[in-house]
């Protein structure tokens, strides 16, 4: 029998064979798991297969290599072997079928760093530049950087996939804009913070006493709209760690014990990415306190107590990992479970801004936006949102310049140049304070007095900051 293997210019054509395509979607998906985005992007462009054409989602690579190894053992009664140290390369230094030319100086591949070859006796050396079409210019093996660190290895292809699912809640906060500077107020929350992840680092020399180590646990509460998750996003990028942003999503599923199970799974790609910051947005909707269930009056469901167990004993273990920081954050504290509390060495309050704050707060938001505002209109409109959180002023200054934006377009109909008079609006016609004024009318306070007396006298009984 002869096998005829028909080769074509592009991927794309409609004989190709589907295993090819296959193939070629597998390896794009692959690499991109594991943080090699130059190549998969420079893969696809040259392919064109991931136009058409997406993984499936219960397949990857490392399964179907997997259950081939396990087919071979049951067939042979021996394990495959899918890849051998490249001797004959080490010893002829050059690789069958390939034509001779001139060494590119920085298209050396960094795995053969160890081979160590005489480039003087290379007949042939490997051409190692990938040439991309899309961008026409030469890509590099060592141009390509990781963005993500890969994910570690795991035999078991249920934990495998769990693992992809907790590594998508990775944010990249290294292009974030958010620094400790950009958080107007909230000077004790910040204290706190730095001295869970940054002295550590910069002052070792305090923390070698056993009595004395950094926080592994905080919870952040208090009411909505007053910086808690910004907070977190603000230590992600100055402390220059791996940030898993978790929600109930996150670690919850439907089938038995694999909540359990997506919890392990998390602290462990936690230890795995260090330093990295855990954060849990609304942390009592999973966390809430043991035997109660006051949707159903029933009583607690027992997939609720087990994962809360799970948790519990995976912050103990925290304790032995000292580049993984916990971090919580609730409008709720009260409805937590007691247990959690203890876990979490620092319950910061983050009360609603003052007066000193609300005013920095009007003034970076009208910061970019020509306005006639003197230093005592910043301080009368900052005594007129007493009960205003930190969101409700960003909303108020969008209404302002909205004010702004509606007087404008109501006097460029008026005109027959109104496209040039627009253009220009924010020279001729600047934000004022009657602007505020009408702009206080329309956006009222989203916060709730007796709820913020109820934060108070939490932090009175719990509060450790």
């Amino acid at each position: 029998m002869t096998i005829t293997v028909v080769k074509k210019d592009t991927c794309t054509d409609q004989k190709q064979p589907d295993i090819h395509r296959d193939c070629l979607v597998l390896i794009i998906n692959y690499l991109q798991e594991n943080g090699f985005h130059n190549v998969a992007a420079t893969l696809e462009t040259s392919s064109k297969v991931n136009s058409k054409y997406t993984l499936a989602d219960n397949i990857d690579l490392q399964l179907i290599l997997s259950e081939f190894k396990t087919f071979y053992k049951l067939k042979r009664g021996k394990d495959p072997v899918l890849s051998k140290k490249r001797e004959e390369a080490t010893k002829k230094h050059k690789l069958p079928g390939r034509k001779s030319k001139a060494l590119p100086k920085k298209s050396v591949l960094p795995a053969l760093k160890e081979i160590k070859p005489n480039r003087d006796s290379l007949k042939e050396p490997l051409d190692l530049t990938i040439k991309n079409k899309a961008a026409d210019e030469d890509v590099t093996f060592e141009s390509i950087e990781k963005k993500i660190k890969p994910l570690p290895y795991f035999d078991d292809h249920e934990k495998h996939g769990m693992a992809l699912l907790i590594h998508r809640e990775i944010l990249d906060a290294s292009n974030s804009s958010v620094s400790w500077n950009e958080i107007v107020g909230l000077e004790n929350a910040k204290r706190v913070l730095k001295e869970a992840t940054e002295w550590p680092r910069k002052y070792p020399a305090i923390f070698r006493c056993p009595l004395m180590q950094p926080w592994k646990g905080a919870l952040l509460f208090g009411l909505p709209g007053n910086g808690k998750t910004l907070l977190a996003r603000g230590l992600a990028a100055t402390t220059d760690s791996t940030l898993f942003n978790i929600s109930a999503a996150s670690i919850t599923s439907k089938y038995r014990g694999d909540s359990e199970k997506l919890v392990r799974v998390l602290f462990e790609l936690a230890d795995y990415y260090c330093p990295s910051i855990v954060f849990i947005d609304e942390i009592d909707s999973i966390m809430g306190k043991r035997g109660n269930c006051k949707s159903s009056g029933l009583g607690e469901h027992e997939a609720s107590r087990r994962i809360k167990t799970e948790f519990l004993v995976q912050l103990d273990g925290i304790k032995q990992t000292s580049d993984t920081f916990f971090l919580c954050a609730s409008n709720m504290p009260w409805d937590l479970d007691a247990a959690l509390l203890r876990r979490l060495e620092k319950r910061v309050l983050i009360p609603m801004p003052d007066l000193i704050s609300r005013k920095k707060m009007l003034e970076k938001n009208l910061n970019l936006v020509t306005h006639t505002l003197s230093d005592e209109d910043f301080e009368s409109i900052a005594l007129s949102t007493k009960c205003y959180s930190g969101s409700d002023i960003k909303v108020l200054c969008k209404e302002v310049v909205m004010v702004q934006a509606r007087r404008v377009v109501k006097k460029a109909e008026m005109l027959k140049n109104h496209e040039s008079y627009i253009e220009n609006y924010l020279k001729k016609d600047p934000v004022t304070k009657k602007d505020f004024i009408q702009a206080l009318s329309y956006v009222r306070p989203s916060t709730d007095l007796n709820l913020s007396e109820q934060h108070s006298q939490w932090n009175q009984q719990f509060g450790s900051s």
